[in-house]
């Protein structure tokens, strides 16, 4: 796992990173946080995007057999599962906001901090743990098939 961390963008660590620090702070009740809170759970959603550029390609297989029949891609589940996933997310913090508008301050509220914290936390493990799998079958392939070749 501490290798796959590797995988995610500036955006995904810098808004984790954010988002704990200000999670920490909204425990003990300090105001101030919260927006912070907000700014990295954003950042996160943003750099899911570019996570979804990166990892969601179809056709990283490097072989021309593979990659002409969509059914028959490797990646193609993953990068499937990696875009819904993104979106769910995406909805599940934006309707914080919607429900703002019928009950007052309830994005500030510490239950509703602490859902979306475990959201975007666990939306974050499942990608990493859901692309290193694909990586690994990838590499798999691609090595037995350059051994073939040789």
């Amino acid at each position: 796992m501490v290798n796959s961390i590797k995988r995610l963008n500036k955006f995904q660590i810098v808004g984790f990173i954010i988002q704990v620090i200000s999670f920490i702070g909204c425990c003990f009740k300090i105001d101030a946080f919260t927006n912070w809170f907000w700014i990295g759970t954003s950042l996160i959603i943003i750099g899911g995007i570019y996570f979804i550029d990166f990892w969601g390609k179809e056709g990283k297989t490097r072989y021309k057999k593979l990659d002409k029949k969509r059914d028959k891609n490797l990646t193609r589940k993953t990068s499937e599962f990696i875009f819904f996933l993104a979106v769910v997310q995406a909805m599940l913090v934006s309707s914080a906001f919607i429900v703002e508008f019928l009950i007052k301050d309830f994005s500030k509220r510490f239950s509703t901090i602490t859902g979306i914290f475990i959201i975007t936390t666990l939306c974050l493990i499942i990608t990493l743990i859901v692309v290193e799998k694909t990586f690994r079958q990838v590499d798999l392939i691609a090595t037995q098939n350059d051994k073939i070749r040789k």
